[in-house]
């Protein structure tokens, strides 16, 4: 697309001015009564006999259409967790998704966020949600005072960027400090919401999960906890749903795993262990038709358990060797592999079993390819960029099957020379990938749609690699005219990508668009 993109500004955040904290519907949906044949009386206008005939018919009709109509909102194509179906990072569309795209180039709008995040976003249907913060936390610069800060759960309509709700969400204090190389490397709304197409769940670490339906109404709110790990870096691990159980990995703020009712938040399970700390991953679902296993990845071990009790189902000794682990665990048909730490510890897991599965179930131990970001599985091979490095990893070995530094400025790009004037001083833009990189570096996770892989840099470079154990990178695009952190992992919708940034969310066309 060559048509300058909608840049849309979401509403002023509670305590700036402006409309009061609440939900905020810049387009409230109408509801319109159909047209009806009546008779007007002395108690004023009533519908006729024949109308009431014809009323209750067409009530009847319309009641058996609806027996037809599931009750969610969701499709096939849309992308409700982090890191869409089941958590696997793979559109299932097939729609064409763009190559190459940045501020000028297939992008379809963008619209300013109300602060900062690392959560990504899920599309339900027209909607997009995504979470964020401010008050407090927003920059190294100017930190402000804890007492400020707030949440924010966002909806946007998909077609043209607008905002339709806000609710701002007052915090449980004290929250872990902004200071060190925990929280400030990823913030204060780290966890991607869940949905299930009727309603949007959110985890807020210390300050509970809250559901609201897609129209912005709170339905429940519950509280998991107030505890702090001994590093106090703040929460991240997202929510995800089994059936009808809210699960919610709230390892940091009460060394347990919990399974929620999803329409009243109503506990159904609590797992509790000493040894869930440092523990900021998203649990997985597998094997979830004919043995569902709750797969977590916990320091030198991985777990199993039951989703619909929270009992310990299996475990394995064999696991990351590391204090604490942030990648998920990823999959590779009977296979969980575990990956992560400094040392890039990477194991493979057959699943199944009862108890310590170790001896027999341990298909290979090697070296990963992420130590905080989770690699993307498909067809066999798993994908990552780690350290300016592209990695392929032979899913059923552990082996490698290509590792490539890519050079700086490879690939076709879409970045643009930024606009001069006579005086200004020369601004040296360091080559893609490589901007403002600090701490542990990246926190995006690479996604795969369209036989493409995408993975985003902290600075807003997306990588784009041909999905097939033989490299191959197809592009390198960047936002030049967005200098805050790109921590998200991007969701993938009927061919459009939505990415958001510390500053604004993106919604980046098709091919055919």
């Amino acid at each position: 697309m060559t048509e300058r993109p909608v840049e849309i500004s979401c509403p002023p955040r509670a305590g700036s001015g402006g409309e009061p904290a609440s939900v905020r519907n810049a387009a409230p949906p109408t509801h319109q009564e159909p047209a009806r044949l009546l008779h007007k009386t002395k108690n004023g206008p009533t519908p006729s006999p024949a109308t009431g005939c014809r009323m209750k018919r067409s009530i009847n009709l319309l009641a058996l259409c609806l027996s037809f109509i599931p009750l969610s909102n969701s499709t096939a194509e849309d992308w409700l967790r982090f890191r869409g179906p089941n958590g696997s990072g793979i559109s299932v569309s097939q729609e064409k998704t763009a190559t190459t795209f940045g501020d000028n180039e297939n992008l379809v709008w963008k619209t300013r966020l109300p602060g900062p995040g690392a959560s990504s976003p899920v599309v339900v249907g027209d909607r997009v949600f995504v979470t964020c913060y401010s008050g407090y936390g927003e920059t190294r610069d100017d930190v402000g005072q804890m007492e400020d800060l707030k949440r924010h759960v966002v909806c946007i309509d998909r077609q043209n960027g607008k905002l339709l709700w806000q609710q701002d969400v007052d915090p449980y204090l004290p929250e872990d400090q902004y200071k060190g190389m925990g929280v400030p490397e990823h913030g204060y709304a780290s966890s991607t919401p869940v949905s299930d197409g009727r309603h949007l769940y959110v985890f807020f670490g210390k300050s509970g999960v809250l559901a609201y339906d897609l129209d912005g109404n709170e339905v429940w709110k519950k509280n998991l906890g107030t505890k702090s790990n001994e590093r106090e870096w703040g929460s991240a691990a997202s929510p995800i749903l089994f059936d009808d159980i809210l699960i919610i990995n709230a390892s940091d703020e009460a060394r347990a795993f919990y399974g929620l009712e999803a329409s009243s938040g109503k506990e159904v399970w609590k797992t509790e262990s000493r040894s869930l700390t440092n523990v900021w991953n998203t649990p997985i679902i597998v094997d979830g038709k004919t043995d569902p296993q709750l797969v977590i990845s916990v320091p030198n071990e991985i777990r199993a358990f039951n989703p619909a009790n929270g009992k310990l189902k299996w475990y394995s000794t064999k696991g990351v060797n590391a204090p604490s682990v942030s990648t998920s665990l990823v999959t590779d048909g009977d296979l969980v592999i575990a990956m992560g730490g400094r040392s890039l510890d990477a194991v493979a897991v057959k699943t199944g079993g009862h108890s310590d599965v170790t001896d027999n179930h341990v298909v290979w131990e090697g070296r990963g390819i992420a130590a905080i970001i989770t690699p993307v599985s498909y067809q066999g091979h798993l994908y990552a960029i780690h350290r300016g490095i592209a990695h392929c990893l032979d899913a059923a070995t552990g082996q490698p099957a290509y590792r490539e530094r890519i050079s700086p400025g490879a690939g076709r790009s879409a970045s643009r020379p930024q606009e001069t004037r006579p005086g200004d001083k020369p601004v040296r833009i360091p080559p893609p990938g490589q901007r403002r990189l600090r701490g542990s570096g990246n926190y995006s996770s690479p996604v795969i749609a369209d036989g493409k892989i995408y993975q985003f840099t902290r600075d807003g470079t997306c990588y784009v690699l041909a999905a097939q154990p033989t490299y191959e990178l197809l592009a390198t695009n960047r936002f030049e005219a967005d200098p805050s952190d790109f921590n998200a992992t991007p969701a993938i919708s009927d061919g459009q990508m939505f990415i958001r940034s510390n500053h604004f969310l993106y919604c980046i066309g098709s091919d055919k668009e």
